[in-house]
């Protein structure tokens, strides 16, 4: 998979554009858990350990709120600091590398802004909006290319340098929710991204692509490319995705949890457990390289000065297209043991790992 789409398929793993007015009125009883209230993580068992391949989490508790959260196997820390009505304020990330830092704001009971802070550099606020009680979209603004980057990592798999000649000016997206109940059944991902990045990393992630255009005259596109320095080349990246969702009937422990945030993290919005997760949809990468020759024949191309007025003819201003889709189709599925009070002690997803929980 390509670096360029992937970043800011990262940035976008995305997203929609709707806006609509918040409503104030989200505070009440959910139904036989004692009174889910936006921003308070209270359920009626609170998790004690969580275990699993590369995971030995402890979440420490004093009486209704959760203190802090230790991970001996990642040597990782969470604080967590409230509000005076009992809301989730701040969360604190350590490990032995980075800090992380949400900071979460309300209005009127319902949930208005996040921030997100990594070793304190700003990476995106996520403003929040509402319709008949539930949240119906976040809209993430002031993002930043490092985290664009971080993220395609963290989500895709993929090992990308957090320095890139990307640019996006100004770049949001909207996370769209559909709700069934209590539980959110849908997101849809609708993003159309504009920005700039290097000719030479174009050619670096596009070169067969670009060469392929080229003809007998492939040989000497690197030596063009290179010639063309610090130069630029616009590009557009359109995603168009679903994920889809379904639920069993049992308690979610982590209903109401945001340490990590929602961005990726739909399960903590949601009453009950996911079973499956179905994403269809495609992400298109589009841009060009317009070749520039000058009118005599440079050194670098020697080989070619008997003939230059060929060359140059064939070659100049014509541009050379970029055109990748990749499918983001792709299922997911997870099975659960559960406790006698329907909270469950085992996870495994489709991948065959397992994870533990104790109250």
């Amino acid at each position: 998979m390509k670096k360029i789409m992937m970043a800011a398929m990262a940035v976008a793993l995305i997203l929609g554009t709707t806006s609509c007015k918040k409503d104030k009125d989200n505070d009440r009883p959910n139904g036989d858990e004692a009174e889910y209230v936006t921003g308070i993580f209270n359920p009626s068992k609170h998790i004690k350990t969580v275990s699993g391949p590369s995971v030995a989490q402890r979440w420490n508790w004093d009486g209704s709120s959760l203190n802090s959260i230790s991970d001996n196997e990642n040597l990782v820390n969470y604080t967590f600091v409230y509000k005076g009505s009992g809301r989730q304020g701040v969360v604190n990330y350590q490990d032995a590398e980075q800090t992380r830092r949400y900071t979460y704001s309300y209005d009127e009971g319902t949930l208005d802004n996040i921030e997100f802070r990594e070793n304190d550099q700003l990476m995106y606020n996520g403003q929040a909006f509402y319709q008949s009680g539930k949240l119906s979209h976040m809209n993430y603004t002031n993002l930043s290319t490092k985290f664009m980057l971080q993220t395609a990592n963290r989500q895709l798999g993929l090992n990308l340098p957090t320095e890139s000649t990307i640019s996006m000016p100004n770049p949001s997206f909207t996370v769209d929710y559909t709700w069934t109940g209590n539980n959110i059944s849908s997101e849809k991902i609708n993003v159309t991204l504009n920005g700039t990045v290097g000719v030479q990393e174009l050619f670096d992630l596009f070169g067969s692509q670009l060469g392929g255009n080229m003809g007998s005259y492939a040989a000497i596109l690197p030596l063009i490319i290179q010639s063309m320095g610090d130069m630029t080349a616009d590009f557009t990246i359109t995603i168009n995705r679903n994920e889809a969702y379904t639920y069993d009937s049992k308690k979610n422990p982590f209903y109401g949890y945001w340490g990590d945030g929602l961005l990726f993290n739909t399960k903590v919005l949601s009453k009950n457990n996911v079973l499956t997760a179905k994403t269809t949809g495609t992400a298109r990468f589009q841009s060009q390289i317009r070749i520039t020759l000058p009118e005599q024949c440079p050194e670098w191309l020697s080989q070619y000065a008997s003939m230059w007025t060929i060359v140059r003819a064939f070659l100049n201003n014509r541009e050379l297209p970029v055109d990748q889709t990749i499918q983001l189709d792709n299922n997911q599925s997870f099975t659960f043991k559960y406790n006698g009070d329907n909270y469950p002690t085992q996870m495994t997803n489709s991948d065959g790992q397992t994870f533990s929980y104790g109250y």
